[in-house]
């Protein structure tokens, strides 16, 4: 696989591999022999936010993925103007971060796509108590893949 600075691919195919939700690596450093990949998350606004956790812990070593590291996923080159004509193509069981000032994030129940509007399972922090409410495409912010959710705090900017 050929890659640059700044490049940005995707699982063509996430669902063969076992994963829910669409997931992106943005090239940190590449050249013709060696590269390596930060995991990344596009928001809903088509900011790119990726994972600088690993990066600094990449920084303290020399660290550079060989050809043969991400062959075996079937990745394609991708962009953000990519993801933002497709960003309403929501997948069931996602975990999504939205405008909403009792609940930060929730679980996509059920998809709407001629009301433009979801179904999101969420959860009372207080009472642990979980109940479905509905959103409009508009109020989410960002998609998570669901490995990522847990370190989602250590997403930033670029």
């Amino acid at each position: 696989m050929k890659t640059k600075r700044g490049d940005l691919w995707k699982c063509a195919n996430p669902e063969f591999r076992g994963l829910k939700g669409t997931f992106y690596y943005y090239c940190v450093m590449g050249d013709s022999s060696a590269y390596m990949m930060a995991n990344a998350i596009i928001t809903q606004k088509g900011e790119l936010l990726i994972n600088k956790s690993k990066i600094e812990e990449w920084s303290d070593e020399i660290v550079a993925f060989g050809k043969d590291k991400f062959d075996y996923f079937d990745l394609e080159l991708t962009s953000i103007e990519d993801f933002m004509k497709n960003k309403d193509d929501f997948k069931k069981n996602t975990i999504i971060s939205f405008n909403h000032k009792k609940y930060e994030y929730g679980i996509i129940r059920k998809i709407d796509a001629e009301k433009k509007t979801l179904k999101v399972e969420v959860t009372n922090d207080d009472t642990e108590e979980e109940k479905e409410i509905k959103i409009s495409f508009d109020d989410v912010t960002i998609v998570y893949p669901e490995f990522t959710f847990n370190d989602r705090r250590q997403f930033q900017k670029i």
